[in-house]
């Protein structure tokens, strides 16, 4: 595909909402270094574009189709690795949903559709995927949570709760399975530079990023460079880490 460094030639990924602009960076990066990626997400148009970006610069991509959340549907996709590629090396879970809401403002449905999918799917894909890695003595698992999974923010309340939950359920999963060689970490974007931020009135986005040391926000490529490298075996002693990308958003917002 490209003159990247090949660092997973010869590996199978899946990358959960691999539609979407921050998941689309990760597959095509995967897929550049040499992976062979299934692209999951409920959006047949978005994952299809994915697929045709990777194949047409010479990679090996398939679509599946589905929600996450929903037990079925994630053990379909998992098992679509070993369907079409042989097995399973790496997991991106980064499918998410950012409902805006108080819990007063936050009906049960909205509350239960932002836990089962940006939570409990990450629980489904590794069930479903520790046991194939098991089969290639180990693997890595990259999480993608948020800063907000690091501190709160207003009218977030089921979001900042299930990222929450990502970050440490990333390092329990590491604690389990480091002893069968799979490393599980988590990335913590910022204000990434994505179609669902581009919604954000500009006077709204220049506020928050004058607060930033870097006073700019991310690119999605940001994001899969972080993520290429936990997925890579030169992070083989990385695991359980939590590693903010975010512009120093973490260190606090500065006037």
């Amino acid at each position: 595909m490209s003159e990247r460094l090949q660092r997973f030639a010869g590996k199978v990924a899946v990358v959960t909402g691999g539609g979407g602009d921050i998941g689309r960076a990760i597959a095509v990066r995967l897929a550049e270094e040499g992976a062979a990626v299934v692209v999951a997400n409920r959006d047949e148009a978005n994952a299809d574009e994915t697929v045709r970006r990777i194949v047409a610069a010479g990679g090996q991509a398939v679509a599946s189709l589905g929600d996450i959340g929903v037990p079925s549907d994630a053990e379909r996709t998992i098992a679509a690795a070993r369907s079409a590629f042989g097995g399973l090396d790496v997991l991106v879970n980064n499918a998410g949903i950012s409902p805006i809401g108080s819990i007063l403002d936050t009906d049960i449905e909205l509350w239960d559709r932002t836990i089962r999918t940006n939570l409990t799917g990450v629980f489904l894909a590794c069930k479903f995927a520790i046991p194939l890695m098991r089969e290639r003595n180990g693997g890595a698992i990259v999480n993608i949570a948020g800063t907000l999974g690091l501190h709160a923010m207003p009218r977030k309340a089921a979001y900042c709760a299930a990222k929450a939950g990502v970050v440490n359920l990333t390092r329990q999963a590491a604690i389990d399975y480091g002893p069968d060689g799979i490393r599980v970490n988590c990335v913590c974007p910022g204000y990434i530079e994505t179609r669902l931020n581009s919604r954000l009135s500009q006077h709204d986005k220049d506020l928050f990023l004058k607060k930033l040391p870097l006073r700019h926000g991310g690119l999605p490529e940001d994001i899969a460079d972080a993520t290429a490298y936990l997925a890579s075996g030169e992070a083989r002693y990385v695991t359980g880490s939590i590693f903010t990308v975010d512009g120093g958003q973490s260190t606090g917002l500065h006037d």
